[in-house]
This record gives C-alpha cells, sequence and structure tokens, in this order.
C-alpha cells in the first residue's frame, strides 16, 4: 500500500505567522526597552551637567569678586 504525504498547509501557514508576528513583538519590545533606557541615561546626564555648571557658576563668580578686590588695591 503506497501511503500519500499530505501536508497540512494551513497549519503550517499559521504557525509561520505566529512566529512572525512573536519576533516581531520581540523587537518592538526590544526598542521600547532601548528607549526608555536612553532617555533615562539622558537625564542623568542633563542632571549631571546641570549640576557641573551650577559649581561652575560659584567658582566664576567667586574669581570675578576676588579680581574686583585685587584691582581696588592696585
Amino acid at each position: 500500500m503506497k501511503k500519500k504525504l499530505q501536508i497540512d498547509w494551513i497549519h503550517h501557514g499559521i504557525e509561520l505567522i505566529v512566529v512572525f508576528i512573536s519576533i516581531s513583538l520581540a523587537f518592538i519590545v526590544n526598542q521600547c526597552r532601548d528607549d526608555y533606557q536612553s532617555a533615562r541615561l539622558e537625564g542623568k546626564y542633563l542632571q549631571s551637567f546641570r549640576e557641573d555648571v551650577g559649581g561652575d557658576l560659584t567658582t566664576l563668580d567667586s574669581m570675578i569678586v576676588q579680581n574686583e578686590r585685587h584691582l581696588e588695591n592696585l
């Protein structure tokens, strides 16, 4: 008796679609996570920059006062 192989194309098609959707969702979730981490890191950099500029302004103000005093004494 000869057995004829039948391929269940509908089943394979559905599996292919499920795999495609799963991989696409994984890429989307990964991109969202990367975007979130980048935004968080950007916030940390901006906060650090703000603190550095504040410290620099304080130092610059004190140097200006010292230079003005020095000029007055000349």
